[in-house]
Parts: C-alpha cells; sequence; structure tokens
C-alpha cells in the first residue's frame, strides 16, 4: 500500500525585534563569581530560549519581565576574556538582536606585595581603601524610569540603573515628595507613587537618605501624575458571532496606556491606538465569540478598566428569508417588509438596495420594515441588511 504520512499541526510565533533602551550595568569584572547584567527594551516576546551573547561567548538569560531580560556571566561556566564587545540577546537561540551597547569586562590585576619608597608594604593594583570609599560615594547611576506616568499612590516606579548596591538608604523624590525606595538588585530599584493633590509634570530624583552618597541622575527625568484613563463608548454594541469584527472604544486618557489589550468573553486579543493623538482603541476579534451578552475590559499598564457602557451583545446571523411586495415603483413611498429570523431591536440598522441605504424599523425577531429610497430608479436590486455597520 502507499505510504501515508500525517502531519502534526505547529504553530510559528513571529514577532518584532524588540527596541532596546538600556543595559545596566556597562562594565564588570570577569573576576567576579556572579555578574548579572539587565537589557531593557519596549517589549520581549514570552519564549523559553533567551541567551544572550558577549562578544563570542554566550551566556545563560532569562526573560524577568515583559520589558527585561537578564543575561548571566558565571565565572566557572564561562571563561570570559577581558574585553570591550557589544551585548547581544536571542529569543530563540538563533537570531540574536544588537543592544546597541558595548559592554566592558576587564580583569583586575593580582596583587604583588612591594615596597613603596616611604619602606612600607604595599599591594600592586590595589586600591587605597579612602579612593575607594570616594569611587563607592560617586558611583550610583540612574539610566531611566518606568513608567514615566501614573496614578497617585496607585503606582510602583521601577529605576533602572547601576550600582545601587553603593546607596545604604535610597529614596525616591517626586519633585518636594520623598518616599523609600526598595533595592530589588544592584541595578534596579522600585518606589510607590505618593499622593499629590494637584495633577502635574514632576521632576524626578534618586537619593540616598543621608546625602552622602552622590547618585549621578544623567538626565533630567519627569513624571506625569495623571487621572485613570476610563472607557466612554464602544462601537459597535452589537455584532454577530462566527465572524471577525473591530470594536472601536472612545474614553478618556487612553493615549496613557501602554501594552493595551481588550478581552470579549473568552476571547483577548492586542489593541492599537487610532484617532486624532491616539485616543481611541481598535480591537479586532475573530470568529470564534459566542453568542449572549459580554462585557468589554481593557487592560493595560494602569490595570484593568471596564464601563456599564462596555457592553457587546453578539448575535446569531440573522436570516432573511422574503420580501413583500417583491415589485415596487420607482419613486413610490413605499415601504418594504422583510420577514426572517434573528433580527434585534436597535436603532442601528439598516437595510441596502444594492449600495442605496435606507431607513430599517424593528417590528421582531422574524419582521423588520424598510422604507424604499427616494433615490431609487427601474433595476433590479439586491435587498440586505446591516446591523451597526
Amino acid at each position: 500500500s502507499d505510504n501515508v504520512f500525517v502531519s502534526e499541526v505547529m504553530h510559528l510565533t513571529v514577532y518584532d525585534p524588540p527596541v532596546f533602551v538600556d543595559v545596566a550595568p556597562r562594565n564588570f569584572s570577569v573576576d567576579e563569581s556572579f555578574t548579572e547584567m539587565r537589557i531593557f527594551a519596549d517589549s520581549f516576546v514570552d519564549a523559553p530560549e533567551y541567551k544572550c551573547r558577549l562578544g563570542r561567548h554566550d551566556l545563560e538569560a532569562h526573560r524577568m519581565t515583559r520589558t527585561e531580560v537578564a543575561c548571566l556571566h558565571k565565572r566557572d561556566a564561562t571563561t570570559l576574556q577581558p574585553l570591550n564587545e557589544s551585548l547581544q540577546v536571542s529569543a530563540n537561540g538563533q537570531d540574536y538582536h544588537d543592544t546597541g551597547v558595548r559592554v566592558v569586562a576587564f580583569s583586575r590585576p593580582e596583587p604583588v606585595n612591594i615596597t613603596t619608597n616611604e619602606g612600607r608594604a604595599g599591594i600592586a593594583g590595589a586600591v587605597d581603601d579612602t579612593d575607594m570609599t570616594e569611587q563607592r560615594r560617586s558611583s550610583a547611576r540612574v539610566s531611566h524610569i518606568m513608567p514615566v506616568l501614573g496614578l497617585p499612590r496607585q503606582t510602583d516606579v521601577t529605576v533602572i540603573g547601576a550600582n545601587f548596591d553603593f546607596l545604604p538608604n535610597p529614596v525616591c523624590l517626586f519633585g518636594e515628595d520623598e518616599v523609600p525606595a526598595q533595592r530589588v538588585s544592584n541595578t534596579m530599584l522600585t518606589c510607590g507613587v505618593p499622593f499629590i493633590s494637584t495633577l502635574k509634570t514632576v521632576y524626578f530624583t534618586v537619593l540616598d537618605r543621608a546625602r552622602q552618597v552622590e547618585v549621578n541622575m544623567g538626565s533630567n527625568l519627569t513624571f506625569a501624575f495623571v487621572e485613570r484613563p476610563s472607557i466612554n463608548t464602544i462601537y459597535p454594541q452589537i455584532i454577530v458571532a462566527e465572524s471577525t469584527r473591530t470594536l472601536t472604544v472612545n474614553g478618556e486618557g487612553l493615549a496613557l496606556l501602554s501594552g493595551v489589550q481588550c478581552r470579549l468573553g473568552s476571547l483577548q486579543v492586542e489593541a492599537v491606538h487610532v484617532g486624532g493623538a491616539q485616543r481611541q482603541l481598535e480591537c479586532t476579534f475573530g470568529s470564534t465569540l459566542k453568542e449572549g451578552q459580554h462585557q468589554l475590559k481593557v487592560l493595560s499598564n494602569f490595570g484593568t478598566m471596564t464601563s456599564s457602557k462596555a457592553m457587546v451583545q453578539v448575535i446569531a446571523q440573522p436570516e432573511l428569508v422574503r420580501i413583500e411586495p417583491r415589485i415596487a415603483v420607482a419613486g413610490a413611498n413605499r415601504t418594504i417588509t422583510i420577514e426572517g429570523n434573528g433580527f434585534v431591536d436597535t436603532d442601528d440598522i439598516e437595510c441596502f438596495f444594492d449600495d442605496l441605504p435606507s431607513r430599517a424599523f424593528f417590528v421582531s425577531g422574524g419582521e423588520m420594515l424598510c422604507s424604499l429610497p427616494s433615490n431609487i430608479r427601474a433595476k433590479k436590486y439586491r435587498v440586505r441588511m446591516s446591523i451597526a455597520g
């Protein structure tokens, strides 16, 4: 008999290359037993096979969050020589993306006992304790913060930088309001946004509470206190099951949202900003929506939003069975009766005679009335109905 080959259904995830924001730290000693470098970008695809590459050396990597990947240098696992190379990252272990940031890996000199001119013993390559103290007092650096806007007392800010271990008691300053910061790692702090009575944009600063350690802010960072975005209306509010349909969401502050997704029933899809100043969202749902009443939910960096006005009715495809009369006079003030199944009571319904629209009137689930367009001419027309466009 002929050979029969059965293929399993496989899925391919295609993603956009990340837009890189920063790498921290940008230098480290190859003599350290363990070093963690963080890569920050707009978005990293969810994948289990992340790797980093520094020069010709592959490093272990992990996707920490949607915007952050950790690259790990372990002295026992990687024979890394001093270098100055661009750091790369891969989501599949094959296609590498260059961060555009060069990382310096250096080696400390071996200590060698010497005798100074003053006759006292010293160590070649060692750093004087006083110099090291001064170095530490000025080595903490802030690169950027995420997010750069949020709700008073309801947002946590992540601070990205380097050498935060040098800060014994870090604090965040939002304008003149000081809040304690939590050190997550040598390259990351978090701090809660304070309450503020007037919504405004303020300068953001990281300091040591005792003001004994200098922090290099790099650039002027700001944080904007904003109101919670809200949903006003959605359109359409009636859609047909088993059809692809785009919902338009109107509201306040929608341009502030990032990483936006829409959820309707059991379906969750990516949302895109549209309209002037990105004041609208569009969510396109596939053909697997189930019939019934569903509340649209918008998920973003502000959490989950919804509204009593964000209700969507998913209906079965209406069926047109017959029209009466089947013959009409051009220019006559005539109403056409359409009989069928699955009609719904809504103002957002139209009849079309080919491409000529006319107003429709709901009578019952099995009957609709359509006015004959005033500009209709003598010919044979295809009659159809449209619900919510």
